[in-house]
């Protein structure tokens, strides 16, 4: 019984043994897997892939909450990342104001383009008839098709083109068997002119055809017509008719209208549509044309050459700088009895020394009117009516504060003394470079400015006078309205440009300036003061009637600029200085005591703006043509990423 009590605990050991081992084993893979997941999301990290690092560690935080080393990790990961957000918004904010601080910098001289010598013609037998000069060749009563024989043999000895086929073949086609004879002698001239020539001295005409000069009769119709489609850009039709619709939407008569001038136009320009079964048609946005094969060779070269869209970058610099001072120093005396006073020497430079061309030159005007309610036996009651004044500008320049107020008593009057003293120095300086793109031809219009709504007219003034009762000793009533004011308009004040860029044939561009710099010089008060009554009681009530004063300056000048140069406008200069200098009579003229009784002030003001406006032509990848590609680094990102072609040395 003993034995086999053993031997049962024995067996049961043994199962329990191999249960143990059996779940070992089974989580022995699984501890493996998640080891290997951690080492590669250690590694990832350790070599600067953070974003991969905190995944893969995130993903072992799920599976595994406990994983402390993991935890840690992907704290780590957590703010490495925090950090590189933080580096990068740095760097690209130290970028953005790089560029600023670059902004102030001159322009620098611009290197004159290179002529482009690369032929447009890329038919080989047009640069043979163009390229190949005769320097010699006489006809006399030779018949043409032996004068066309005698011209291929001496074009073929002078053919130094790289073809391997020289010379050029000429075919000539006499259904009727006229061959009239040939009388021309000709010296120093093209091929090209010297079939002119033949062709017009004996009545035919010749076309390339199949990269052969083509000799026919001029009453013969058989000339092989061929049709093409052409497709053309409205601004080649623009340019083309010198017509500029505002339509939305275009009629059939129009559209003849504009077929019948693009018609006249290829005419005048050498494409003949006197020949028997030739024509054309515009449907819009394609020329359909019916033409022999060499004035469909003109017609293509002439399309090429107005069918690009040149576009043209404008960036308008405006650089300002400003320097004002001012110093003033001044008494204030007062004299009152019974509430009635007497001032003097209350005189100060109230003037602004600061204004700027994005705050529209604002100027606080001293023009104020003052109404007054003149009471029986009592001092007036002043109603005071200030003109308006620019918003969000402050007086840099205003009168000094006191820096003194004695008060005294002279026998039965109150004697004041106040003393204002300011000694200011001011400055700045702007920079604005608005830049946008715009068509060759078209005026594009930069502004730099704040809008003034001003009223043009105003309503007249109403009184009216209540009634009164001698019984009840209440006076009438007074009632003034003012006027109402109507007809706003509307002004900018600050800078405004329009710039007409027109690019020429040999890529040089062509400005048309119209800056114009506006400045608010403050309000002028119209009209003489309204006066109502009622028994003693007097009311003044002012017009209100306030117009501002704007000074302008103009420049009006068209230059022409290589494409990627800047052209600089100045003279927009202005220096304003005021001085003030009051004193009271006699008592003003004592020596050292009579400081007390003067006053002076000096404002000074220097503005200088320049303008500076650089053109550049864009291709149609939106890039400029000339300009070079700054060093790219690896894995570089671009918001607006765009080709720019660069030019080998």
């Amino acid at each position: 019984m003993a034995y086999i009590k053993k031997k049962f605990k024995a067996v049961l050991f043994a199962l329990c043994l191999g249960v143990i081992c059996n779940s070992l084993a089974a989580d022995l893979p699984k501890a493996d897997s998640a080891k290997s997941e951690f080492f590669r999301a250690r590694a990832e990290y350790f070599s600067g892939n953070l974003n991969e690092s905190y995944r893969l560690f995130s993903e072992i935080c799920e599976k595994d909450p406990k994983n402390k080393d993991a935890v840690k990790f992907l704290e780590r990961a957590s703010e490495d990342l925090k950090k590189k957000g933080d580096l990068d918004r740095q760097k690209t904010r130290i970028t953005l104001l790089k560029d600023v601080t670059e902004g102030w910098q001159q322009p620098k001289t611009c290197v004159a383009p290179q002529k482009d010598s690369t032929d447009t013609d890329k038919s080989t037998i047009w640069e043979k008839l163009r390229g190949i000069e005769i320097p010699k060749i006489s006809f006399s009563a030779i018949p043409l098709n032996r004068a066309l024989d005698l011209l291929g043999n001496v074009v073929e000895e002078l053919d130094k083109s790289t073809s391997k086929i020289k010379g050029v073949n000429i075919v000539l086609i006499d259904p009727q068997n006229q061959n009239p004879q040939v009388n021309l002698t000709l010296r120093n001239i093209s091929l090209i002119k010297v079939l002119e020539f033949i062709s017009k001295s004996v009545n035919f005409q010749f076309d390339v055809e199949n990269e052969a000069v083509v000799f026919r009769p001029c009453e013969d119709k058989s000339i092989a017509l061929e049709t093409q489609f052409f497709p053309i850009s409205r601004a080649a039709v623009i340019r083309l008719t010198g017509k500029r619709s505002d339509e939305k939407e275009k009629d059939q008569k129009s559209l003849a209208e504009e077929e019948k001038l693009i018609k006249n136009f290829l005419d005048r320009a050498g494409v003949n549509f006197d020949v028997v079964g030739s024509n054309l048609a515009f449907e819009g946005t394609r020329l359909i044309v019916t033409q022999t094969k060499r004035n469909l060779d003109r017609i293509k070269n002439i399309l090429t050459a107005y069918a690009e869209t040149k576009q043209v970058e404008i960036e308008a610099k405006f650089l300002e700088v400003q320097e004002g001072a001012l110093e003033e120093i001044g008494f204030r005396w007062t004299l009152g009895n019974g509430g009635k006073n007497v001032q003097t020497g209350n005189r100060s430079l109230g003037s602004d020394n600061l204004r700027s061309v994005n705050q529209a030159f604002a100027y606080q005007d001293n023009t104020q009117g003052k109404g007054k309610v003149i009471l029986e036996g009592r001092d007036p009651i002043e109603i005071p009516n200030r003109a308006p004044t620019m918003p969000n500008h402050a007086n840099l320049g205003a009168s000094a504060v006191p820096v003194v107020d004695y008060l005294g008593k002279l026998g039965k009057y109150d004697v004041g003394m106040l003393i204002r003293a300011l000694e200011e120095k001011t400055g700045s300086d702007l920079m604005s470079a608005p830049k946008l793109t715009v068509l060759s031809g078209t005026t594009a219009q930069i502004v730099i400015a704040q809008e003034l709504r001003y009223p043009e007219k105003y309503g007249d003034i109403h009184s009216s006078v209540g009634t009164g009762s001698s019984l009840t000793g209440n006076a009438a009533g007074v009632t003034v309205t003012a006027g109402t004011p109507m007809n706003f308009a509307t002004r900018n004040i600050g800078v405004e440009m329009a710039v007409t860029p027109t690019v020429e044939e040999n890529d040089a561009i062509s400005l048309k300036l119209e800056p114009c710099v506006t400045e608010f010089e403050g309000f002028v008060e119209y009209g003489g003061n309204s006066v109502a009554m009622s028994d003693k009681n007097m009311v003044h009530v002012p017009s209100g009637f306030f117009q501002p004063i704007f000074s302008t300056r103009k420049i009006k000048t068209e230059v022409t600029i290589f494409d990627g140069a800047t052209v600089v406008m100045g003279g927009l200069t202005r220096e304003e200085l005021k001085e003030v200098k009051d004193k009271i009579p006699i008592l003003g003229d004592i020596p050292l005591l009579g400081n007390l009784f003067r006053s002076k002030g000096q404002s000074s003001q220097k503005r200088n703006l320049l303008i500076f406006v650089t053109a550049n032509i864009l291709t149609p990848t939106g890039s400029p043509t000339r300009q070079l590609a700054n060093p790219i680094q690896t894995a570089s990102l671009f918001q607006s990423p765009r080709v720019v072609p660069v030019e080998k040395k």
